[in-house]
C-alpha cells in the first residue's frame, strides 16, 4: 500500500472546487453541498485504486459504506483523460435511472480531485484476481470489503 498524492510538489490552490470537479461532459455544476462532501472524500484519503494485473478499479471507502468506481479513459489517450463513468452508490444509480444530464454523485467527484492530482488516495496491489473478485462481491452485496481492509492493513503494518 501507499499513499500517492502530488509527488512532494505543493498543490495548486483550488479557488472554484466546483469547476475543478466538473467534466468538461457535463451541463451543470455539483452544488455547494456536494463539492464540500466530495471535497472531504478525497482530502481524507478514502479513495483507494485496486490493482490486479491490467485490472484496475476504486474503491470510496466510506465511514458506513464502500462503493466501487470504474474509470474510463479514451484508447490510446494520455494518463490524464482518465474519468469516472461508474459509481455504485444509490445516487449515482437513481441519476442513470432518471436520466439526468449530470449524473456524477460526490464519489465521482472527489474521485475527479485524485485523478487530477489535488488529492491522495492509496494503492494496493493485488496478485491473485479472486481477490479482486472477493472485493468486488463484497462491496456489492455487503457494502463493505474485508478483504481489503485486511490488505490495507497487512501493507501498512510491512512499511513503505
Amino acid at each position: 500500500m501507499r499513499s500517492t498524492g502530488s509527488g512532494g510538489q505543493r498543490r495548486p490552490p483550488i479557488y472554484d472546487v466546483a469547476l475543478a470537479i466538473t467534466s468538461p461532459l457535463e451541463v451543470e455544476r455539483p452544488s455547494p453541498e456536494v463539492a464540500r462532501e466530495a471535497v472531504e472524500a478525497a482530502l481524507l484519503s478514502r479513495f483507494v485504486r485496486v490493482r490486479s494485473g491490467s485490472l484496475e478499479l476504486w474503491v470510496y471507502m466510506g465511514p458506513n459504506q464502500d462503493h466501487l468506481l470504474v474509470t474510463s479513459r479514451p484508447p490510446g489517450g494520455p494518463r490524464r483523460a482518465e474519468e469516472p463513468v461508474y459509481c455504485s452508490c444509490a445516487s449515482f444509480q437513481l441519476r442513470f435511472l432518471s436520466e439526468e444530464e449530470a449524473l456524477a454523485c460526490k464519489h465521482v467527484y472527489g474521485l475527479r480531485l485524485v485523478l487530477r492530482g489535488l488529492a491522495p488516495h492509496l494503492e494496493v496491489a493485488v496478485e491473485d484476481p479472486a481477490q479482486l473478485a472477493d472485493i468486488v462481491a463484497e462491496v456489492m452485496g455487503q457494502g463493505r470489503s474485508r478483504t481489503l481492509r485486511r490488505l490495507l492493513a497487512g501493507a501498512s503494518a510491512q512499511g513503505p
